[in-house]
Formats: C-alpha cells, sequence, structure tokens
C-alpha cells in the first residue's frame, strides 16, 4: 500500500515545490540525459515518476516529523489507516482520528518505523539509524589466561618506517616538556604509529593521564578504536578510556589509575567558557597530549584548549600529512609551537616518500581524471579579496557551480560510469544543498547512495559510513564531514566537485582512497576532479601540482 495514493499530481507537485523549490524544472533538464533516450520529459509529471522524485528527494528524517506524517495519513482510506494501525502493532483505537493521532505521535523507532516503511512500501532510507552502543567512560584490561584477548581483527606490528618514526619520537620523549610534529602521508598509519607511542607512555610510569585531540567526533572515535585494538597488546595495567565530544560529559579521571581522554576542541573550549578551571583536574596528571591533524593548531580556540591541558612535564605531540598553515607567518607559529621539531619518513631509495610507499602497497597507486567544465567564472574584487584574506573560495560561487545543472549533468554521468564499473565512489560536495542534491538524483536513478554533513545525527552518519565501508552503498556523499577521520580502505574512486585552494584541504580529501593493499586498501584508485574556469584564480594549478608525486603516469 502506497502512502501516496491519495495524492493528486498538482498535491505532489506542490509537495516537491514546498520542500525543492524549483526542483522539477532542474530534473527536466537532467535526466534525459542520464535515463536515457526512452525517457521522455513529460513522463516527470506522471504521478508514479513525481512519487519516485518524492521519494528520492524528502530529507532521510521526513516521517520522524509527527506533522509530516499526520498530513500523509490524514489522506488515506479509513480501511487503509486500519489496517496501517494493524500492521505496525500500534492496533485500531475505535475512530478514524484516534487511530491517526496515534500512528502521527508514534516516536519514529523500531520497531514501529520498520513496520510503517514495509506497510508503505518506502525506500529504506526513511528508517532510523539503529543506536550506537557509545559509553561515556570503560575500562580496558590487561590479557590474563582466563580472560585472553578477544581479536576482531589481526593485530599488525609497525612496519619498519613507521617503528622508524616510533623511535625517533621516543628518544625526543625522554626530554621533559618535549614537543614535535610527527609528517606522515595520509595512508601510512600515523594513528596507528601514535597509538605505539601512546601505549609506551602508559606503561612508563603508574596513574597519568594522556590526551588525544581533535576537531572531529569521527576523529575521536577513530582514535578511540585504534586504542582499544592496540592497548590489550601492550597493557600491563588497567586503562580507563573516556569520550569527551558531543553530549559526552567532561570526564574526571579516576584516581589511582591511568586514564587515556580523547576530546574534541570545541567540548574542551565550551567548558573552558563557562569556567576558566574546568580543565584542571585533567591537567594536573597529564604527561602527554596528542593534536591530531596538527596544522589547525594555530586556530586560536585550538591553542587555547591545549594551553589549558599543559602541567608542567607535559610534552605535545602533533599529527599531520601537511604540516603547515594557509600563510607563512601561521607556519612559522606553528613550527615554534612544536620546538621546530618535525618527525618524517625516511626516504632510504632517494625517490621521494610517496613513490617509496607506492612501491611497498602502503599508498595505492592513484589514477588523476579531470573533468573540465566550459563554466567561465569572473572573479569581482571583493572575490578576489576573499579568497586572499580567507584562502576559500567566495561562497557566491561555490552557490553558483552548485546550481550549475549542466556541470550536474557531467558530474552525474561520471558517477553513473563509475557505478557501472563497479566503483565504490567516495563524492565531496561543493555545499551540504549540492551534496544532497547529487545523492537524491542518484536515488532517483535506483543507486544506492547516501549523503553525510555536520547536520546529519552521529547514529545516521555511523550507519552510512558502515554501509559504504562493507560495500553495500555505491556512492557516499558528503560536504564537510569526511575529509578527517574517515577510513573505507575499499574506496577505489574519489571525486571532488568542490574546487580549492588549500593544499591542506585538497590532500585529506584525496587521502580518502590512497589507502594500498598492504593495509586492507585497494591497488589503484582513481581520483576524478571537476576543474572549473574560475577567471583571474591565480595559478589555478598549483594545488593540484603540488600532488602531481601521488599520480601515476596516464597509459
Amino acid at each position: 500500500m502506497g502512502i501516496w495514493s491519495a495524492w493528486s499530481s498538482r498535491d505532489l507537485q506542490g509537495l516537491i515545490e514546498s520542500q525543492h523549490s524549483g526542483l522539477l524544472p532542474r530534473l527536466k533538464f537532467i535526466l534525459p540525459g542520464l535515463m536515457g533516450e526512452d525517457f521522455l520529459v513529460d513522463q516527470l509529471y506522471a504521478p508514479s515518476s513525481l512519487r519516485k522524485v518524492i521519494e528520492a528527494f524528502l530529507p532521510s528524517d521526513a516521517f520522524a516529523s509527527r506533522d509530516f506524517r499526520f498530513d500523509c495519513l490524514n489522506r488515506l482510506q479509513p480501511d487503509e489507516l486500519r489496517d496501517a494501525a494493524s500492521h505496525t502493532g500500534i492496533g485500531y483505537r475505535g475512530s478514524f482520528e484516534s487511530t491517526r493521532d496515534a500512528l502521527s505521535s508514534q516516536p519514529w523507532r523500531e520497531p514501529f518505523a520498520t513496520r510503517f516503511v514495509e506497510y508503505f512500501d518506502l525506500p529504506s532510507h526513511f528508517l532510523p539509524a539503529p543506536v550506537a552502543d557509545m559509553p561515556d567512560s570503560l575500562d580496558l584490561l590487561p590479557a590474563t589466561k582466563d580472560a585472553p584477548i578477544e581479536i576482531s581483527s589481526p593485530f599488525m606490528q609497525l612496519i619498519d618506517y613507521q617503528f622508524g618514526v616510533y623511535s625517533e619520537a621516543m628518544d625526543a620523549l625522554d626530554q621533559p616538556r618535549a614537543r614535535m610534529v610527527i609528517q606522515m602521508p595520509t595512508g601510512s598509519g600515523k594513528t596507528r604509529t601514535a597509538m605505539e607511542i601512546v601505549s609506551k607512555i602508559l606503561n612508563s610510569e603508574d596513574d597519568l593521564t594522556v590526551i588525544w585531540l581533535a576537531h572531529t567526533r569521527e576523529l575521536c572515535e577513530q582514535g578511540i578504536q585504534c586504542f582499544i585494538h592496540v592497548w590489550p597488546h601492550h597493557a600491563r595495567k588497567k586503562v580507563r578510556i573516556h569520550r569527551c565530544w558531543g553530549t559526552h560529559p567532561l570526564p574526571v579521571p579516576i584516581s589511582n589509575s591511568s586514564n587515556v581522554i580523547f576530546a574534541g576542541f570545541d567540548k574542551l573550549n565550551s567548558a573552558l567558557k563557562k569556567n576558566p578551571g574546568s580543565l584542571d583536574s585533567i591537567r594536573s596528571d597529564c604527561r602527554l597530549v596528542v593534536v591530531d591533524e596538527a596544522h589547525k593548531t594555530e586556530a586560536p580556540t585550538y591553542k587555547n584548549a591545549i594551553r589549558n591541558l599543559l602541567a608542567e612535564e607535559t610534552a605535545v605531540i602533533g599529527l599531520t600529512a601537511t604540516p603547515g598553515r594557509t600563510y607563512l607567518d601561521e607556519t612559522e607559529a606553528l613550527a615554534k609551537f612544536y620546538f621546530n621539531r618535525l618527525i618524517e619518513l625516511p626516504d632510504p631509495e632517494g625517490g621521494g616518500v610517496i613513490e617509496m610507499l607506492r612501491n611497498r602497497g602502503v599508498l595505492s597507486k592513484a589514477e588523476y581524471r579531470a573533468i573540465m567544465t566550459e563554466i567561465n567564472i569572473p572573479l569581482s574584487t571583493a572575490d578576489k579579496r576573499y579568497i586572499e584574506e580567507k584562502f576559500k573560495i567566495p561562497p557566491r560561487i561555490i552557490k553558483m557551480l552548485a546550481h550549475e545543472d549542466q556541470r550536474n549533468l557531467e558530474i552525474l554521468q561520471r558517477l553513473k560510469s563509475e557505478i557501472t564499473a563497479g566503483k565504490s565512489v567516495l563524492l565531496f560536495g561543493c555545499s551540504v544543498e549540492h551534496s544532497r542534491f547529487l545523492n537524491s538524483c542518484l536515488l532517483y536513478m535506483g543507486y544506492n547512495s547516501g549523503h553525510v554533513d555536520g547536520s546529519t545525527n552521529l547514529a545516521r552518519r555511523a550507519m552510512l559510513i558502515d554501509g559504504f565501508k562493507n560495500g553495500d552503498m555505491d556512492v557516499l556523499c558528503n560536504f564537510g564531514v569526511l575529509t578527517t577521520g574517515f577510513d573505507a580502505p575499499k574506496t577505489d574512486t574519489v571525486m571532488i566537485t568542490r574546487p580549492t585552494v588549500s593544499p591542506v584541504l585538497y590532500s585529506q580529501m584525496i587521502g580518502r582512497g590512497l589507502r594500498g593493499p598492504l593495509i586492507g586498501g585497494t591497488e589503484f584508485c582513481r581520483i576524478i576532479d571537476v576543474r572549473d574556469n574560475i577567471g583571474e584564480f591565480g595559478d589555478a594549478d598549483s594545488v593540484y601540482r603540488i600532488f602531481e608525486e601521488y599520480w601515476m603516469p596516464r597509459e
């Protein structure tokens, strides 16, 4: 039974317009080039196609809205509503109104949501995400005969080049208040290497605290999962680990024990604003602070949080693939904060670190492809000033590109080709709206696609990311979320639709597809760039040329 059965074509078009103004004219332009010669534009306005558009373009949480559910259910025939109530387990309440209200007000969670979606034959992307069990704190104990290590995945010893970085870092940590930056290319195992250092520090003395700082929830959770995997193989004592981001509270380290705190910068700065002494109990036994994505250290709020965690003997290690900021003075300040100590990968063969890692299968062989658009965007004086001051593309240009449907058609045609070839595609949209639009077009075409952005709730974000990692999804579209803290080694195509003048951001985006076969990734990865002609952009190719050593020569 379809929930749209009582909606007229005019009603359906009105719903589409209320959700996405101007969508149908855009689809009239895009869909014929995607659906083939058999697709006629007039088909778009047929009720069956309109329903398909609605189900592709409605937000995934649409039916979680009680008002929206009420409006849909209020249009049903009494027998349809009665059957829906029976199927969902709510039961008939004696009248149409009472039954409708009961179905509308029911919380959108299992098992009700699944039964509702099944009954009305709705796509599964409307289902709520399962709520993950993420305790604020948990204890990790050393293995014993009675409680051996539970191995969820094989434990990998450090590779020789990782061990070299580890050894150099441990030598540096012999000095009190040591600071350093560890620079390792994306995909070469800097988190894994750092956890070996953390484990060594934890075993070196009793009752100490290590703090792992990151700017996204994904990076914090990725750090926790890596530590949970590594620590049991080194543990000589119990360690309590704490989540400190989002809704997780500021932890109180337990006394007479060692603690590892994985904290978000936003959480710490929020606590400091409320109470300047809020981090005192955390700082008191802090032996080591690890700063993930350390190139962000010079941001005022980040540096404020770090400084409030430093006790008399606290060491600081920064991790990054790109140890620099946008401007020279910021880069110099960053180096100064880390005492000008940089630990890099060795290059024994002299051919470059990237070539060495690629030859050993640590990095995939990246095949670069560009989609050259015919778009010509002149820059105003204000645009140029914006780029110079913020080192970002002005929002008006991003919005223009996101709504350029000839460009979107070319993107979707290339995505269709990649999916047909069996590729797993990670897409970076120009904006949140752009990423959602491309995802919805893919859903309309019948592909298994998903979208995440900063507003996506954590449970849904985790569900979509897991689905992509497991190979259950053709394309995962995103904006501003998956540049860091996202590890899906089997990604074999990365599509970048957003222009950037930031080498750091570009490095993070392409890095999502560079995991090689030695570390569970792919031998080859395709990087597809959408390249636009943005007038007087300066050296438009400079950000790409920085990474030429990543690309394999085209045959």
